[in-house]
């Protein structure tokens, strides 16, 4: 007995279905059916026939390709498809191996002001700043725009981050001014357009805080995350409480924003 495509496609739009209720991320809703497509290709049987040994087969057949993050995620897919689809116990007695912490890079506040001397021009400067001042992530920077700005106020607002919840975001009394003349001179409604003024593709900043990472020696990973994650972990270390912190950050949940300050 093999899955009929057609078959596979139709848990597949239940799954999606199911996914979509949920308000599952676009992201996690393509690594789930991903995975449980792969897991639907090797069954020789129905999935309502499926027991934990079918499970277990499968999972023993692809464990050493994946990280334990990737296979975590793994387990989290097949765990939701048996739960909510097939409505069967086969995941109940498999247990999610523990991810081990990784301790991840910060950059100390010479480091970030060394990063911005080096940036060549004013625009490169300002999204420098505007990462590390304000801890947003890069997909919310490429995405400002100008009426989402108020300098007089030395906030924002960012639409619909990750999570789908607009938050404030604040920026330092310094960035005022050089915004304010920067703002004067850009074309359309985008604070950070790319090429022909359209949405920059956040590759672009990755690349440029990789070629400042060389040329200042700094031997760290340097990211738009890193400069998320050193936003957060100098504020936790100036003595600002963690729960405003995860307002800041726009995180749901309170152990996400732990996980980022925890290295200082």
């Amino acid at each position: 007995f093999d899955m009929e495509s057609v078959l596979i496609e139709q848990y597949i739009s239940r799954l999606n279905t199911e996914l979509k209720l949920n308000k599952t991320s676009e992201k996690t809703k393509l690594i789930y059916i991903y995975f449980i497509k792969k897991f639907l290709l090797t069954l020789d049987k129905l999935p309502e026939k499926a027991t934990e040994n079918d499970v277990k087969f499968f999972l023993s057949e692809v464990i050493d390709s994946y990280s334990t993050k990737s296979y975590a995620l793994l387990l989290s897919s097949l765990r939701f498809f048996f739960k909510n689809i097939i409505k069967s116990n086969a995941m109940l007695d498999i247990k999610t191996p523990k991810v081990e912490k990784e301790i991840k890079d910060v950059l100390t506040k010479e480091e970030v002001r060394v990063l911005i001397e080096l940036a060549p021009n004013i625009k490169s400067k300002l999204m420098i700043s505007m990462l590390y001042s304000t801890g947003l992530r890069i997909s919310e920077l490429v995405s400002l725009n100008k009426q989402d700005l108020n300098l007089e106020k030395q906030q924002g607002i960012v639409k619909k981050g990750k999570g789908k919840k607009d938050r404030l975001l604040f920026f330092s009394r310094e960035l005022v001014e050089p915004l304010s003349k920067y703002l004067n001179l850009v074309q359309g409604d985008i604070v950070f357009p790319g090429w022909k003024g359209n949405k920059m593709q956040p590759r672009n900043v990755q690349n440029l805080l990789n070629r400042l990472r060389i040329k200042s020696k700094i031997i760290k990973k340097v990211s738009p995350h890193t400069l998320r994650r050193s936003y957060a972990t100098h504020l936790h270390e100036e003595g600002v409480d963690i729960r405003l912190i995860q307002v800041l950050l726009g995180h749901s949940r309170i152990d996400t924003t732990e996980h980022y300050v925890d290295v200082s």
